[in-house]
């Protein structure tokens, strides 16, 4: 799952700046400078927290998904 590209689907973030700066709790650069790799475990976990306290209880609930197993629910 490209969490990026799901939020900005939904209309959640406009830019990877915003992503890294505010879904992840990074450095605005932090998502280009990760490439590939995806967001590392304590950026997930803070982007766990900032959709919960959104109420975005089903997207939070994949990331926890994501973060306690390592693979996105579409790959099952």
């Amino acid at each position: 799952m490209d969490i990026y590209r799901h939020l900005a689907r939904r209309g959640l973030t406009t830019s990877l700046r915003d992503y890294s700066a505010y879904y992840l709790g990074r450095a605005e650069n932090y998502a280009c400078i990760r490439g590939e790799r995806g967001p590392s475990a304590s950026a997930m976990i803070f982007l766990f927290r900032r959709l919960y306290e959104e109420h975005r209880f089903f997207l939070a609930a994949r990331i926890a998904w994501l973060i306690l197993w390592g693979r996105s629910l579409d790959e099952l």
